[in-house]
């Protein structure tokens, strides 16, 4: 545990929170790209995409279920 004003969060806590905002230094490389971010934040996922999340996901599940809540 890691005291964080004055009470106690796992450090996976504080790990995860890192992990906050990771979506938008995304948007801003399809933008920088020439790409429309927007397209892409609000559109569905290409699907190829969801191919590789499922198929990630599935394997995990199956194999590995520590590292499950990583990409799942």
């Amino acid at each position: 545990m890691i005291a964080v004003g004055g009470g106690k969060v796992s450090a996976h806590l504080i790990e995860q929170a890192e992990e906050i905002g990771h979506e938008q230094w995304i948007l801003n490389d399809i933008e920088a790209c020439g790409d429309n971010r927007e397209e892409y934040r609000v559109g569905p996922a290409p699907f190829t995409s969801e191919i590789l999340v499922a198929y990630l996901c599935d394997y995990i599940a199956q194999k590995k279920r520590l590292a499950y809540s990583v990409w799942c």
